[in-house]
């Protein structure tokens, strides 16, 4: 889909669209806050850390931010990879592929941490042993 778009675009007469460092810095920093939230999360769900500064509304708010991040993250991978086929087939300077290339390694970091924070959130099923101890 990105590879079509940026032919029909260059198609228009406006030329190839160009990538921004602005997007592959954002991309990376939603990357961190959702890898810092998986670190949050996981410690509450899994060494059971029940505190207040988390709930389980908080941990299922955090599933379906991690779930919206990772297939945003898919639709941005794709289409600034595309871009980057599109420049890379019309010739232009390598120095030019560098901006959709962070892209698409920033939004590979945003897909990987929405995925690990999904997982994180998973709430595994209790045993017989928590239900004693909780008692």
């Amino acid at each position: 889909m990105g590879w079509t778009a940026a032919r029909v675009w260059d198609a228009t007469g406006h030329g190839l669209p160009r990538a921004s460092w602005i997007t592959a810095g954002l991309l990376a920093f939603l990357a961190a806050l959702l890898l810092v939230a998986a670190r949050a999360a996981r410690g509450w769900v899994v060494e059971r850390r029940y505190d207040r500064r988390m709930d389980p509304l908080v941990v299922s708010r955090l599933v379906a931010l991690a779930k919206a991040a990772a297939l945003a993250a898919a639709v941005v991978v794709g289409g600034y990879a595309g871009l980057a086929l599109a420049l890379w087939q019309a010739g232009v300077e390598p120095a030019r592929l560098l901006r959709p290339a962070a892209v698409v390694a920033a939004g590979g970091l945003v897909l990987v941490a929405g995925l690990l924070l999904e997982r994180a959130c998973h709430v595994p099923p209790r045993t017989p042993r928590d239900m004693e101890r909780d008692g």
